[in-house]
Order: structure tokens, then sequence, then C-alpha cells
């Protein structure tokens, strides 16, 4: 059977290019390669205008469950952003306070109200995690509860099925079909620090999964002999069903 769900995979360790014609994913505005990556390199982020900007079928999470994991490392300078964002929907968001050097992480998710009206949830609870290390940061949605994940542990979770009888948000605004990484798309929530690893699955992944992926158990290859290959489309964005 199924395992996992795997549909977007974005190892981001520096082979992604400042976007050819064809590119599915690309660098935008400067984002550095790094070699202190948690998984081989990473890209550093300035917290000013880089980020990552993948392509993305934006109906595909409507009514869907969904799940979407990274590892953040913050830079401790800039004191919010957003890491992840997809579609203007589903977004991942840090801050950091450099009087306690700590970092707090949030999730925002877009749903419709009783009028029809686009809203968001927006929750960015008191835990706060060591500002000097990289942290893995998973946040899960079914049609009840979203959750949110740090280091493998559950941080909270939230009965929001109130909120999602009139169904979740497929973004109608024109220019929200990416995937960015490192900014909120049209917005100045730039990240300072570095990314990993972005996953997202087309399921809530259970305890067990979180705890495989934050170990780095599950399906890690650098892809680096691809891109010497010359590559530019592949494999800058995978989609994929996983089978055990």
């Amino acid at each position: 059977g199924s395992y996992m769900s795997l549909q977007v995979w974005l190892p981001l360790n520096g082979n992604l290019t400042n976007r050819g014609l064809l590119d599915l994913a690309w660098v935008c505005d400067g984002a550095t390669i790094s070699p202190n990556g948690k998984i081989g390199k990473t890209y550093l982020m300035d917290g000013v205008d880089d980020s990552i900007y993948a392509i993305h079928d934006k109906s595909i999470w409507s009514n869907k469950e969904i799940s979407y994991a990274l590892w953040f490392k913050s830079d401790k300078v800039k004191t919010a952003g957003t890491i992840l964002e997809i579609a203007a929907d589903l977004v991942v968001h840090y801050s950091y306070s450099a009087s306690t050097n700590k970092i707090r992480f949030g999730y925002y998710r877009a749903y419709l109200n009783g009028s029809g009206v686009r809203a968001g949830d927006l929750q960015i609870p008191a835990y706060d995690f060591d500002a000097d290390v990289w942290h893995h940061v998973v946040c899960t949605f079914d049609h009840q509860y979203n959750s949110l994940y740090v280091d493998g542990t559950l941080v909270f979770s939230l009965d929001r099925s109130s909120l999602y009888t009139n169904n979740f948000v497929s973004t109608t605004a024109a220019g929200f079909n990416k995937i960015a990484i490192g900014r909120s798309y049209g917005s100045s929530s730039f990240v300072g620090g570095c990314i990993n690893d972005v996953r997202i699955y087309d399921h809530c992944l259970s305890v067990k999964e979180i705890k495989e992926i934050s170990k780095a158990l599950v399906l890690h290859y650098t892809l680096d002999d691809f891109a010497s290959h010359g590559a530019n489309i592949m494999p800058n964005f995978l989609e994929m069903g996983l089978e055990s």
C-alpha cells in the first residue's frame, strides 16, 4: 500500500538555478549556498529579499488533508518571517527573540467563513526553542485538527472543524500559484536563516512518520549526481508517491 504519499520534495541542497526557461523551482534575488546544511548543503536567506519559488498546482489542496515538513535554522538577526507559503493558503511562520535567544513557530491556514469569505486561522503558540540549532517543523491538517510538531514532538493540536465546515480555501487570487520558500508571496515577510528538505504530503502524517522524517530516516538522496549531468528541469522539483 501507499506509504507517506510524498507529493513534493525540495531538498534545497544547492542544486537550483536562477530560473531557466523550463525550471520548476528556482532561486530568487540571491539566496546563497551554504555548506552547513542540516542535510548536506543548504540555502542561506538574508532576511531582506532572498527566496525560492516552485511551480505549483494550487487547486490540489482544496478540502484535502495535507502535511508539510522542513528543517529551519534562524540567523538570529531577523525577528520574524515566513518560512514556507503554499499557494498563500498554508504558511509556516517563525519569530526570534534576541533577549531570550529563542524562536517560536506557528502556522496560518486559510478557510471560507460562514459567509463564503476568505479568512485565516493564525496560531503562534508560546513554546520557545533554542535559536542556535536546526529545528524540524511539521504542520498537519485534516478536516478537524490543525497540528504543529517541532523536532518530532507535538507542540499543540487544535480542533478547527467549526472553521472548516465551509471548506478549505483553494486560492482564487491571481499570482498565488506558487510554493514560496523564505518569504510570504507578495509581502516583505522574508526569512533570515537556512531552510532544508521541504516535503509536502497528501495526508496527515502519523507521529511515527514524523519522527522518522525528523531523524532523516526516510528517502534521503542529495541528487547531486543528477545535477552534474546538466539536467535543468528535474530533480529541482519532484512529485512522487512512495510505495512500501
